[in-house]
């Protein structure tokens, strides 16, 4: 990291200690502050935003540095959490962890739920090891087609982690999911990380 860079991370670090208060009662992206904290993280990498969960029994929320699928911003996302100080209520993570596919979601007022969702690996022989994979959604909309992608994209953030999704998988389509997807050699979507894993066993030259 470069110097200017190790003072910015330091100067968020000291302004986020000062004022972690107001942010541990943050609840709503309406709030002025939720502006100025994406603000400071973009002081440190163009690419930087927050989540942020509720608050848990024990009283503690989790703060996660997202680089919202920009693979160049995250090694700012580790080293924010490589310098990141001890606070009480407070739990800190490098880009979105991996939470399973036993959800539901809404996006731009469509309901989607991954474990309707089944994926095609694909082949590339000008680039064998890379890996490509269609996404069928059940009623899928060719004219909400930038919804359906960013969807899917949110989805697999969330379902396999941040990191898998930009690091693991080099391209992913988005279409109808067929009538019959296990006889076209589509699998189950909840099955994706075990096949990630495979394909990886199997490409010992994978660079990601």
């Amino acid at each position: 990291m470069s110097e200017s860079t190790e003072e910015a991370v330091a100067s968020w670090w000291q302004w986020f200690t000062t004022i972690q208060p107001l942010i541990h009662s943050l609840d709503s992206t309406d709030d002025p502050l939720w502006d100025e904290v994406v603000e400071r993280l973009k002081t440190i990498h163009d690419s930087l935003w927050f989540e942020i969960s509720n608050e848990n029994d024990h009283g503690t929320r989790e703060f996660v540095f997202t680089a919202e699928g920009d693979i160049d911003a995250f090694p700012f996302a580790d080293h924010l959490i490589s310098t990141a100080p001890t606070l009480a209520g407070w739990k800190f993570a490098s880009l979105k962890p991996a939470m399973g596919f036993e959800f539901q979601t809404c996006y731009e007022g469509i309901d989607f739920d991954p474990r309707e969702m089944w994926f095609l690996p694909l082949e590339n022989d000008s680039a064998p090891d890379s890996l490509g994979i269609q996404v069928g959604v059940k009623g899928y909309d060719s004219k909400h087609e930038r919804e359906m992608q960013n969807a899917v994209m949110v989805i697999l953030d969330t379902a396999i982690g941040e990191r898998s999704t930009a690091l693991d998988i080099d391209h992913i389509g988005v279409g109808m999911l067929p009538n019959d997807p296990d006889g076209e050699g589509y699998i189950h979507l909840p099955e994706l990380p075990d096949y990630i894993a495979f394909w990886k066993r199997h490409h010992p030259n994978r660079s990601a």
